[in-house]
């Protein structure tokens, strides 16, 4: 418990440090530092990760004791990302997004609980795909 307890606060400063960045070439350095930091210090390969399907990505997180709340600091962290790719690269963004609501759906799955601020959280990645 305490270990799990612990990959949580790692990942939640992981997410906080990238979203204090500010400017664009702070973010796009930041955005490598982030993806290190959580393939050395919680074995998260944010790259391979972009490319699993439901199930697996399910069992990829599972395996490496990843909480549902966890699964949402993840999806806000994708969130980040794609927004700042948005104007770069529309289909890298469309891809994380995609994923950051799929971490969200099974938050929901996982956790077995309904969430007004998962299901808004959801709603804003999904008005982002629109764009």
């Amino acid at each position: 418990m305490r270990h799990v307890e612990q990959l949580g606060k790692v990942m939640a400063r992981i997410v906080e440090t990238f979203l204090g960045l500010k400017s664009n070439t702070q973010v796009f350095q930041g955005i490598e530092v982030a993806n290190e930091q959580l393939k050395n210090e919680l074995d998260i390969d944010i790259n391979h990760l972009l490319e699993l399907d439901r199930t697996a990505l399910k069992a990829y997180l599972l395996e490496r004791n990843i909480t549902a709340a966890n699964f949402e600091t993840l999806s806000d962290y994708l969130k980040a990302v794609a927004e700042h790719k948005l104007s770069a690269n529309q289909k890298e963004a469309d891809v994380y997004l995609n994923q950051a609501i799929m971490l969200l759906e099974l938050a929901e799955e996982i956790s077995a609980t309904y969430s007004f601020e998962r299901m808004d959280k959801k709603m804003a990645l999904e008005k982002l795909l629109q764009q």
